[in-house]
């Protein structure tokens, strides 16, 4: 992908998971969750600065700082020219990310899976998570309120048996690009084709909605989910990783 095509792809993951607050800093953005998720609780250096890096640098720790909350960046392929490592000789230590996968639609969705998915409440969704031990129940609520500033379409997508989930996941209408979101099977139940059912039928109901692109995150060495997305025509985008104040 292009320096730009990384920066609107990553303006839309922003809007798809909506921080509590978010401020604009001379072309990056600092998002503020109560330190629920990284990337809801970091500084995305979007665009070129044209403030002097230290200064910025200052500015960004001391309004972490006023949150209680650590100095974090999210570093793409298409940050700031030499902000990498600038920050490197800075203290802040490399800590792992996430690879962003794409796949143009549509696309002939594979056979038929026996599988029966849902459409779910989001309340349903959150509480599957909890249950997959996903999520945590104190964080419950946060995750709640960021789901509830989704602006755009969303698609919860579950799958259940004895009428208890087993599998679950979140997809994100935006224009012409669906987000998927929190792919997640229960730990006894992997392996059974659940995740790819949920992932189908998110794509399913994206494309019948005019999407013509999807994307989605996956941590670095999940070569399961890799191979599960690639069989959907998803393939490796581009890296980012985080940067931590030591």
């Amino acid at each position: 992908m292009t320096h730009t095509e990384i920066q609107e792809l990553e303006e839309l993951s922003c809007a798809a998971w909506p921080a509590d607050t978010e401020l604009r800093l001379d072309g990056w953005l600092l998002r503020f969750t109560r330190g629920y998720t990284r990337r809801a609780n970091s500084v995305h250096p979007l665009h070129e600065t044209t403030m002097p890096v230290t200064q910025k640098l200052r500015e960004c720790e001391q309004l972490y700082q006023a949150h209680n909350l650590p100095t974090i960046f999210k570093v793409t392929p298409a940050a700031p020219a030499n902000l990498d490592l600038f920050l490197e000789t800075s203290g802040y230590r490399r800590d792992s990310g996430a690879n962003v996968l794409t796949c143009p639609l549509p696309i002939t969705l594979p056979g038929v899976i026996e599988a029966r998915v849902e459409n779910a409440m989001v309340s349903q969704w959150i509480a599957a998570l909890i249950r997959f031990g996903y999520v945590s129940e104190k964080n419950a609520p946060i995750l709640t309120s960021i789901v509830g500033r989704i602006t755009d379409p969303i698609c919860c997508a579950m799958i259940s048996e004895r009428n208890k989930p087993i599998a679950t996941g979140l997809g994100v209408l935006q224009g012409t690009w669906l987000g998927l979101f929190d792919i997640v099977t229960s730990p006894a139940h992997r392996g059974q084709g659940n995740g790819s059912a949920i992932v189908q039928s998110l794509l399913h109901w994206g494309q019948s909605q005019g999407a013509r692109s999807a994307y989605l995150q996956v941590v670095p060495g999940n070569t399961r989910a890799e191979r599960l997305y690639a069989k959907f025509g998803f393939a490796r985008a581009y890296e980012y990783w985080y940067r931590v104040a030591t």
